[in-house]
């Protein structure tokens, strides 16, 4: 398990998991899309949290 100091080494420090999906060459297409919907250059050094919804009216199953 990584310990505290791996959490904040690298550009920008944050979250290790949200670099997973923010750091690297490989994941330019991911920064570019998180800039289209708002990032700044400052955000990608914070936690990415996301939140979501499966309530649905259409099936009974998620109601």
């Amino acid at each position: 398990m990584a310990d505290e100091s791996d959490a904040t080494a690298g550009s920008g420090g944050g979250n290790v998991h949200s670099r997973t999906v923010t750091e690297g060459d490989t994941r330019a297409p991911n920064r570019a899309m998180l800039r289209a919907v708002g990032f700044r250059d400052g955000d990608f050094g914070k936690p990415i949290v996301g939140l979501s919804n499966s309530h649905s009216t259409i099936t009974p199953c998620n109601a």
